[in-house]
């Protein structure tokens, strides 16, 4: 078994919803880690039912499907009496969690920039490390550690002088600086939590029409704002990998809302395990 590492990189603004309750001004909440104060994830089933309906519309070999995602078995009696069988796949998804997403330039010649936590950055480099994935495009994973200091907004990058009304400092750690380009890109900035926590994700108010165009409806979605990053694990088994592989390189839509363009993502293969979980 193998473990494959894929970035997911929003192209438009993604909806998972928490399935909650709300009580407040938001209807639709996103799904947030339970650990990672205000961090969104897509939990497993919901990466391995975006990646299964991508596949289920472009493979057409129903045994690699099955074998992939697996299938429900019985016979029409058994299924109208509630009785069919689910066989599991071979293929084990794990959830995708947030590694950086859009913060506000209030000083700069760009209007936003990447952002993430040591906090985060750690539990990322840990989980890898865990699934056997020792190095990130030739980056060697061990000994790395990003020190989680209470204060102040580091910044890899030019022309950035202040991040949501703070002022910056240079990213000074030239090892790990060099992995997160890869992970993030070459312009990021590191927070505190409490920066982190205070930051608020896009809240849209969404409107629903009867066919005389009045408005029945009006609630308010939250929303993981375009250009964010998550990155989730697949454990993937020899058989049909090469396939998994290259199909898996392109835009799969994640969440609710596909019908007005929500959750687009570029999906890329950052980095795998070897076939006994070393590199």
């Amino acid at each position: 078994m193998k473990t494959l590492i894929y970035q997911v990189r929003c192209l438009t603004n993604m909806h998972v919803g928490s399935g909650d309750t709300a009580y407040n001004i938001i209807d639709n909440e996103i799904e947030k880690d339970p650990v990672l104060n205000n961090t969104a994830v897509i939990n497993p089933s919901g990466v391995k039912g975006a990646v299964k309906a991508y596949f289920s519309a472009r493979v057409k070999d129903g045994q690699m499907l099955n074998y992939i995602f697996g299938n429900e078995t019985g016979t029409n009696e058994d299924i109208e009496k509630g009785q069919k069988k689910t066989v599991p796949g071979n293929y084990k998804f794990m959830g995708a969690t947030l590694m950086a997403r859009p913060f506000r330039v209030s000083d700069g010649k760009v209007s936003y920039v990447l952002t993430t936590t040591a906090e985060i950055i750690n539990y990322q480099l840990n989980l890898f490390k865990m699934l056997g994935v020792d190095k990130i495009t030739g980056n060697s994973l061990s000994g790395l550690y990003m020190p989680e200091k209470a204060g102040g907004i580091m910044i890899c990058g030019t022309e950035i002088n202040g991040v949501e009304g703070r002022k910056v400092r240079p990213f000074e750690n030239p090892r790990l600086e060099n992995l997160l380009k890869k992970l993030i890109g070459p312009r990021f900035a590191v927070v505190d939590r409490e920066t982190w926590e205070e930051q608020d994700y896009p809240v849209i108010a969404r409107n629903h029409l009867n066919e005389q165009g009045i408005s029945e409806n009006l609630w308010y979605e939250e929303v993981v704002p375009h250009e964010s990053i998550f990155y989730f694990a697949v454990l993937a088994e020899e058989d049909y990998q090469e396939k998994f592989k290259n199909k898996m390189e392109s835009i799969i839509q994640f969440g609710a809302n596909a019908s007005v363009g929500y959750g687009y993502a570029k999906v890329h293969c950052i980095a795998e395990s070897g076939e006994n979980g070393n590199e």
